[in-house]
């Protein structure tokens, strides 16, 4: 245990008491001092922005003033678009979209149902062809049906 008393600290060891002296205990709280600190070197890279900023560094950037376009795809995707790579699972993705779409015109032109019946039956082979090369679980896709074929290419496939 350790009391500090009039600016001395007092360590209590097996009922011996340790006098530490007031250099001691400022030699300590310098040390305190020295140890870096992980959290604070954020607000120095936002002072050296800020004055960069301040300086007109950033006045050059294309775009500059205007809205910013923020992709609705998932992170993984827009990344590899903008590196003009497309995996086969994105390729794939392309495919399942150019169906869906050829299907949905069937359906509003009220073609037979087994035409659009074979068309849902090989989205859903393509789908599950995808949901087996995706790299996360959370890009999977659900199955289509006929009756909400619009619904979900909206929703998660546009």
């Amino acid at each position: 245990m350790i009391d500090i008393i009039g600016g001395v600290r007092l360590n209590h060891h097996d009922d011996k008491k340790a006098v530490v002296s007031d250099a001691e205990n400022k030699a300590k709280d310098a040390s305190e001092l020295d140890k870096p600190r992980p959290f604070e070197s954020h607000l120095v890279v936002d002072e050296i922005v800020k004055d960069y900023a301040a300086q007109g560094g950033f006045d050059y950037l294309e775009g500059k003033g205007k809205p910013l376009h923020i992709s609705n795809d998932d992170i993984l995707n827009t990344i590899l678009k903008n590196s003009n790579f497309l995996p086969p699972w994105v390729e794939l993705q392309k495919e399942i979209r150019l169906r869906m779409v050829a299907t949905i015109k069937k359906i509003d032109q009220q073609a037979g149902s087994t035409i659009i019946s074979q068309e849902i039956d090989e989205i859903n082979a393509l789908i599950k062809v995808y949901n087996r090369k995706v790299p996360n679980s959370a890009l999977q896709k659900g199955f289509v049906t006929a009756e909400n074929l619009k619904l979900k290419y909206s929703d998660k496939w546009e």
